[in-house]
Order: structure tokens, then C-alpha cells, then sequence
């Protein structure tokens, strides 16, 4: 019998992130982002399938150095064009969830470019009026955490 083993590279997943508009400090242009609450994100494996993805706060899971070296790149609408930079991302860190003390979450520390086209962005951020925002990750591997229950495969990006 011969084994067989493939390897198989899934692209960059996307989840719905938010900023934190109470965090708005205007004289730096930073505000904090959620990224994660952990909540389950339905996503999509070319094998088998549909999926139910959770991100663990497990110490060690997440790979945070690129986020903390102070030159990942805040694009917009996950442009690789220069011109769609619009900040940088100073510092990322896992963090008690302020709405539910127990849980943890996610945060990222942006400092928003100072350009003069950027003005209009950074106070719809500072008011609230632009909430939402989207981020980009790999997950280099998973742990099936499947009930015999569930409708879904689970998996916990590890």
C-alpha cells in the first residue's frame, strides 16, 4: 500500500473586523481594531467543504510578531497598491473582551496615514460613521473539534 500525501495551501481568509471609535486618539491618528472575538466564521475548504472556523486564544496560536514589527500595512479593501495604504499597524496583542469580561478578543493598535486625503476617512472613524473594516490572515494549521452533532465540520485555527 502506498501513501499518498498532498498539501494542500489555502489562501488568506478574511473575516469582518471593526474599530473601536472610543480609542480614536486624534492627535496620533490611531484607533484600536477588533479583529477577533473568536466567534465561529463559516468558511470554505476546497476539501471537503463548508466549514465552521473558530481562531483559539490558546497561547502560541496566533502568530502576532508581523502585526508587532510595526510595518504591516493598513490597506484599503485589501489592495497591494501603494496608493491604497492607509495606515500601519503598530501593535497587535489578545486582550479580556471589554463587552464580556471572561472572554478574550483580538486588537490591533492602526495609526492612520496624516495625508490631507485621509481626513474625511479619519473623522468618520473618530464619529463612528465608518465602523466596520475587514482583515486578512493565514491559518497555518487546524484542529478538528467536531461534535457528532454538528452540521458542519469544526475546526480550530491553531
Amino acid at each position: 500500500m502506498t501513501l499518498t500525501i498532498s498539501t494542500v495551501e489555502i489562501p488568506p481568509v478574511r473575516r469582518r473586523a471593526f474599530f473601536d471609535s472610543s480609542t480614536y486618539d486624534s492627535e496620533k491618528h490611531t484607533v484600536e481594531v477588533v479583529w477577533t472575538t473568536g466567534a465561529e466564521s463559516v468558511e470554505f475548504d476546497p476539501f471537503p467543504g463548508p466549514f465552521l472556523e473558530t481562531l483559539s486564544f490558546e497561547p502560541g496560536a496566533c502568530d502576532l510578531s508581523r502585526l508587532n514589527s510595526g510595518t504591516a500595512p493598513a490597506m484599503k479593501d485589501h489592495s497591494r497598491r501603494l496608493d491604497d495604504q492607509v495606515g500601519v499597524i503598530d501593535s497587535a496583542w489578545i486582550a479580556t473582551a471589554a463587552t464580556s469580561p471572561g472572554d478574550s478578543e483580538g486588537r490591533a493598535l492602526i495609526r492612520l496615514s496624516d495625508r490631507a486625503d485621509m481626513a474625511g476617512l479619519r473623522r468618520d472613524i473618530e464619529k463612528g460613521i465608518v465602523r466596520n473594516c475587514s482583515v486578512s490572515y493565514t491559518v497555518l494549521a487546524y484542529r478538528d473539534v467536531s461534535q457528532p452533532d454538528s452540521a458542519l465540520p469544526e475546526k480550530l485555527a491553531v
